[in-house]
């Protein structure tokens, strides 16, 4: 893995942790940053001739931008996804795959009287896929599941299961369809 590739999200993380500094109240409404670490896993794929390869899970980041209205709340983010072929003994340049997402998202908050939030989501973007000596850029789709927990005044301790989709991916002459991406996130958000 290449740290220039996970230099935005070291960034973006500054940004997020100055959040909470500049914040005194407590309504929750307006802009907020979001960081995130966690696993995901690349569905098998059938890579023709080389047959159906496995992933192990691998490591993922996410970090964004957001605004919340109440119970609704959109976003703008970032994220970097990392895994490596299990059980093969396939070239080296077809060891690693390198997954970077920008999507917008949509969050319902299922509100209640507790400090643990329920919410559901859907989003759209653009995913740069890497393997090999090969990338491509492919339309995204993602679904959200998840649970928010109030830590304080202004933050949040989010807990987030992600499937997502993928247009056909192009790599070393392979086309390859039905690739997704399953993962849990494990996150702080906090509120300006």
């Amino acid at each position: 893995m290449k740290f220039a590739n996970i230099f935005p999200v070291l960034i973006s993380s500054l940004f997020c942790l100055s959040g909470p500094l500049l914040s005194e109240e407590n309504d929750k409404k307006g802009l907020y940053n979001t960081i995130s670490v966690g696993g995901g896993r690349v569905t098998d794929i059938d890579f023709g001739y080389l047959g159906t390869l496995g992933f192990e899970t691998g490591l993922e980041l996410e970090t964004g931008l957001g605004y919340d209205f109440g119970n609704s709340r959109i976003e703008l983010t970032y994220g970097w996804n990392a895994s490596d072929f299990e059980n093969t003994s396939t070239s080296s340049k077809y060891v690693d795959i390198l997954m970077q997402t920008i999507s917008f998202n949509g969050y319902y908050d299922l509100e209640n009287d507790s400090d643990l939030t329920p919410f559901i989501g859907a989003g759209f973007g653009t995913t740069f896929v890497e393997t090999g000596d090969d990338d491509d850029q492919v339309t995204t789709y993602s679904i959200y599941a998840g649970l928010s927990y109030l830590i304080s005044r202004n933050v949040d301790l989010d807990l987030k299961f992600t499937h997502r989709r993928f247009g056909d991916v192009e790599l070393e002459g392979f086309n390859l369809s039905d690739v997704s991406v399953n993962s849990g996130l494990l996150g702080l958000r906090f509120h300006f």
